[in-house]
């Protein structure tokens, strides 16, 4: 279990008082949502949950529904993984009837692999770097992950 900062206390209850206290408040609740699935169940029905959208969302809404999700997730003690921030976040742009693009890619870091999962919209990112894109090569987007079984475990 991971240790929460005053600084991260400090910056959800700025953002709870602000006119994205929603945001903050979502970011806690759906978070211990998401990490209770993602380790019970997997990825996909986190995805199933997906309602039809019309249109990507713009950008700068994007980043600032991450950062709102972002400050919830802080307070919770489990880590803030990049897939836990995407799903989150991700569920949060659904639930204002937009679409993001939840992206994982890899990289050899010496003789390891390592992984990342992120967000897009209108082909730039919203919740990490703008430039994280270029350091990974895409193996998937949640439009692709059908092909991962039920079971699959992304924590």
């Amino acid at each position: 279990m991971r240790r929460v900062t005053l600084v991260e206390v400090q910056q959800f209850g700025r953002l709870l008082f602000s006119r994205d206290g929603g945001l903050a408040v979502s970011g806690l609740l759906d978070g211990a949502y998401v990490s209770v699935v993602l380790r019970s169940r997997g990825l996909r029905p986190l995805l199933a949950d997906q309602r039809s959208v019309c249109e990507e969302i713009d950008p700068s809404k994007g980043r600032r529904i991450s950062e709102g999700v972002d400050a919830g997730l802080g307070v919770l003690p489990i880590a803030p993984t990049c897939l836990r921030r995407s799903i989150v976040a991700l569920r949060a742009i659904q639930r204002r009837s937009s679409s993001a693009v939840l992206v994982i890619g890899v990289r050899k870091d010496g003789v390891s692999t390592r992984a990342h999962a992120w967000l897009e919209a209108e082909g730039e990112v919203i919740n990490d770097h703008p430039d994280i894109a270029t350091s990974y090569q895409i193996i998937a987007t949640d439009r692709d992950l059908a092909m991962f079984p039920a079971t699959a475990s992304f924590d």
